[in-house]
């Protein structure tokens, strides 16, 4: 098993440097999550080089996270999908990363949130995914 996970490690490694030498060499700059987004912050994906990449990358991050994690953190990764995906529907209908970034590092209560999306806190708050269930939270 450590032989599989470092060569996934490897794998991994190899492919981020390939990626962000072609966004060098294609002069598309690799987008810094705390910008905003924009369109013309994608078009480093126009390469197949990068696409090419970005897929091996993305496979065998998962494929270490299944190797690596307990057996039922893997099984409920996988069935709970439903709720990371309603969640996130929350949150990007609500416009709450544009207020988190707003409001800065400091983050903002889910009461705060809530009032300035004219909806419940409580069920807002519901809504989020828990830290220790999952890796996605606001």
């Amino acid at each position: 098993m450590a032989t599989e996970i470092q060569q996934l490690s490897d794998l991994i490694a190899s492919s981020v440097s390939t990626l962000l030498q072609a966004c060098e060499n294609n002069n598309t700059p690799f987008p810094d999550p705390h910008q905003p987004f924009t369109w013309q912050l994608e078009a480093f994906r126009a390469s197949q080089v990068v696409v090419y990449a970005t897929n091996i990358i993305a496979a065998s991050a998962l494929q270490l996270a299944a190797r690596v994690l307990p057996p039922h953190i893997s099984l409920m990764n996988i069935v709970s999908g439903h709720f990371k995906s309603a969640a996130l529907r929350t949150a990007l209908e609500l416009n709450v990363t544009e207020i988190l970034r707003e409001a800065g590092p400091q983050g903002m209560h889910v009461d705060k949130i809530a009032e300035i999306c004219n909806v419940d806190g409580n069920k807002l708050g519901e809504s989020r995914p828990r830290p220790e269930h999952s890796d996605i939270s606001f």
